[in-house]
């Protein structure tokens, strides 16, 4: 017995000194995945706080004297020239920023509500259009789109929604896609125990669907919407080609890097555009990062 324990323990001692070093290697992956997300950040803060002077000199220094005047600049000068009836109008940070929100909010609202409709009618409901529609997501994934892009114009300007936060509206909200095999699988490990039991009691389908199932899915419904609206936020191409006259605070930062460069286009106000922009994303983050990070836990039945 004696030599069973100390092959025991000496198989425990070195199952932890294995488990030890791995312990390791991974903290050191994780420290250095870190440094890479939080160095940018530090960096970009700094900068915005410093003089175009200060930076030149010393590009890794800190802000001595702490300075204001990058964010009023940006907020000042920042500006895009839209077509506006027969003349030209200026559209500034703040109202590309308004535009970026609305954009953004509404876009992410379609673009998860639809699809979660979708998969909650072809999870949930055995019909033989049920199984088309999943077959359609999939194949949309599978096979690659390509050169769409000026039937999309067209198409936009001949149902007179070209321009507009409508036709986009209407364009975002569309099924295909990841997320609606993420609403789909939720769904379809929802028991249908519940609906029944609602039956009984005289609810319709609507109501099952909006009191009952929904807040079943809710974790799900938040963390796709969040996602969603990172996506649009940062979204740059669509107000460029299909809202002209709104453009968003991307778009304007896509502006600033080629048209503004000889006004000012320096590395301090770029990085000053980049924090303003990056902050409404990084405040969600930090209300948001369990619902983004963690498990989606759906309840089952007892008894």
């Amino acid at each position: 017995m004696n030599d069973v324990q100390r092959s025991i323990a000496n198989n425990n001692k070195n199952m932890r000194f294995k488990n030890k070093g791995l312990y390791i290697v991974l903290a050191a992956l994780l420290i250095a995945y870190i440094f890479t997300i939080a160095f940018p950040l530090v960096l970009a803060l700094t900068s915005s706080l410093r003089s175009y002077g200060s930076y030149i000199d010393k590009p890794l220094g800190l802000p001595r004297p702490i300075t204001f005047e990058n964010y009023i600049v940006t907020f000042n000068e920042l500006k895009l020239d839209v077509i506006s009836g027969a003349s030209f109008r200026s559209v500034y940070l703040e109202e590309m920023l308004l535009y970026s929100l609305l954009y953004s909010v509404g876009c992410g609202l379609a673009a998860t509500l639809t699809p979660c409709i979708t998969a909650y009618a072809a999870a949930k409901y055995k019909y033989r259009f049920s199984r088309v529609i999943y077959l359609v997501v999939i194949v949309t994934m599978i096979l690659p789109i390509v050169g769409s892009l000026p039937s999309e114009i067209m198409m936009m300007q001949n149902l007179r929604l070209f321009d507009s936060f409508f036709g986009v509206l209407i364009m975002k909200a569309n099924f295909l896609g990841l997320y609606f095999l993420v609403f789909f699988a939720a769904f379809k490990a929802l028991p249908w125990d519940f609906a029944e039991s609602a039956f009984i009691d005289g609810a319709g389908h609507f109501r099952v669907f909006l009191r009952i199932m929904l807040p079943l899915v809710s974790n799900a419904i938040l963390a796709v919407f969040l996602l969603n609206f990172i996506m649009f936020w940062n979204d740059f191409t669509t107000s460029m080609i299909f809202m002209p006259s709104f453009p968003t605070a991307a778009y304007g930062m896509y502006y600033m890097r080629f048209a503004m460069a000889s006004k000012f286009g320096t590395e301090v106000m770029k990085l000053t555009a980049c924090l303003i922009l990056s902050t409404p994303l990084i405040i969600l983050f930090v209300i948001f990062q369990k619902r983004l990070m963690g498990n989606l836990a759906i309840g089952g039945i007892k008894g």
